[in-house]
């Protein structure tokens, strides 16, 4: 069982959501502790929000520098950012798998949508920041992700092995 918040920021939302978060107590943490979190969310977005510093943090794989949300005490993040003209869609969630894990997080992810749902403005089923806001009345598009940046292959499901008949 998971919750999540979607949300649209550019670069001083995304400042002033991390400057509370930590104010919380929390860290940034990256995926892989090789690589620290990027500066620029445009450069690579996807990171967790800890409860405890990555020093504490139990790393896994081969050399073991992976984390996850269901070893450690993390809220996954991916956070939006602005590239003109487009607004590209971020996200926090909450996740229950691991539920002593889930016990310790939901308490910090709660007051996170509270700050969201109390300083961004409702828009569809997202948040906007407030100056995100700015780009979005001056046109700015709200996108899942930056076009020419992913690349998607169809399957078409009449050649999915294994399928029923």
């Amino acid at each position: 069982m998971s919750s999540s918040i979607g949300f649209v920021c550019d670069a001083e939302d995304d400042y002033n959501f991390i400057k509370f978060s930590e104010s919380l107590g929390l860290y940034l943490v990256p995926f892989d502790l090789e690589r620290p979190v990027d500066l620029n969310p445009a450069d690579g977005p996807a990171c967790y929000l800890s409860l405890v510093p990555e020093s504490k943090l139990h790393p896994y794989g081969e050399p073991p520098v992976k984390i996850a949300d269901v070893i450690d005490p993390m809220l996954f993040l991916l956070r939006g950012y602005y590239k003109s003209p487009y607004l590209v869609f971020g996200q926090m969630q909450w996740n229950n798998d691991n539920k002593s894990l889930g016990r310790q997080t939901r308490p910090y992810y709660d007051k996170l949508v509270t700050w969201i749902k109390s300083n961004w403005r409702k828009y569809n089923d997202t948040y906007v920041g407030p100056q995100a806001d700015v780009h979005l009345q001056a046109g700015a598009k709200i996108v899942p992700v930056l076009p020419g940046t992913a690349t998607f292959t169809t399957i078409d499901s009449g050649d999915v092995s294994g399928a029923a008949s």
